[in-house]
């Protein structure tokens, strides 16, 4: 069996968001609880999807789809799960989601401090925009602004 293919990659529930919220409390800064991840569930525009490997929960990722406009707003693997393409494949499925809803780019903000996903996003493709000064608090951090193109991608 290969790495990948212990990999599933589904559409998160109501259920699954305990274990979201302890993956996002062990894995930011400033995580998103509970009750914010069932507010994003509720939102037409956002796309929450869990990763499993090998059936245990080891990730998720939310993007948002506005006006042909996509954003990453969150991804978190559980630090057991690194480096085992969990990420990858999330980032993968969110581009197929924003090409068929026919977006042109994605974006997401990184903490400037956290090189290992800098490098990670590169690795992806993703190209550094810009900095926003002081955009995070608790610490207070830059954000640097990413982007892909996806335009003609189809």
């Amino acid at each position: 069996m290969t790495q990948k293919s212990k990999i599933v990659i589904r559409a998160a529930m109501p259920s699954d968001l305990p274990q979201l919220a302890q993956i996002a409390g062990e894995n930011s800064k400033n995580p998103w609880n509970q009750a914010q991840l069932e507010q994003e569930l509720g939102l037409e525009f956002s796309y929450m999807l869990l990763a499993e490997y090998e059936s245990v929960t080891a990730g998720f990722i939310n993007m948002h789809i506005l006006m042909k406009t996509a954003h990453i707003n969150e991804i978190a693997i559980e630090n057991t799960y690194r480096r085992r393409g969990i990420g990858t494949n999330l980032v993968n499925i969110c581009v197929e989601y924003a090409k068929r809803e026919k977006c042109e780019n994605i974006t997401l903000e990184c903490r400037k401090s956290n090189t290992g996903a800098l490098e990670f996003y590169e690795k992806l493709g993703f190209e550094i925009l810009g900095i926003r000064r002081r955009f995070y608090c608790l610490p207070e951090d830059d954000a640097v602004i990413m982007r892909i193109s996806i335009k003609g991608e189809i």
